[in-house]
């Protein structure tokens, strides 16, 4: 059920049980049902290897990690629905924000204010923020 074969506490202390090579005679359809499932579960196994593989790589391939540096603004995405709007209308990027420290690798801590409360995000929820410069006439 979760790809791995099941251990008791009976299979620790004493071992699992040898399988015989040949079934005996009163036993061949427990013995083929056995075997059914013993293929099934190594293809299941094999299945899921092979779409586990496949996720990281199309995740690889669109993945992009972007580096923020301390005092650049930033775009959080945040989906939360407001109530009593529809969500065609509501936007899921909240700005500006400030990066005030890298904590790791991929994670960040922002601020809206200088004295609001930080938070902590994963850089897949980040993108910079380019201020819109009017031109005077």
């Amino acid at each position: 059920m979760f790809g791995r074969n099941v251990r008791l506490p009976v299979d620790l202390m004493f071992g699992s049980p040898p399988v015989p090579v040949t079934p005996p005679d009163s036993t061949i359809f427990a013995w083929n049902l056995r075997e059914q499932v013993r293929k099934i579960h190594q293809l299941a196994r094999d299945n899921l290897d092979i779409a586990s593989r496949r996720q990281n790589r199309l995740y690889d391939q669109r993945s992009r990690a972007n580096s923020y540096q301390k005092g650049e603004k930033v775009w959080l995405y945040n989906p939360q629905r407001k109530k009593g709007r529809t969500p065609k209308l509501q936007t899921p990027w909240e700005s500006p924000w400030e990066v005030t420290k890298q904590v790791m690798d991929v994670v960040y801590r922002i601020q809206r204010t200088p004295k609001g409360k930080p938070k902590f995000v994963h850089h897949d929820r980040l993108k910079p923020f380019h201020e819109r410069h009017m031109l005077s006439q």
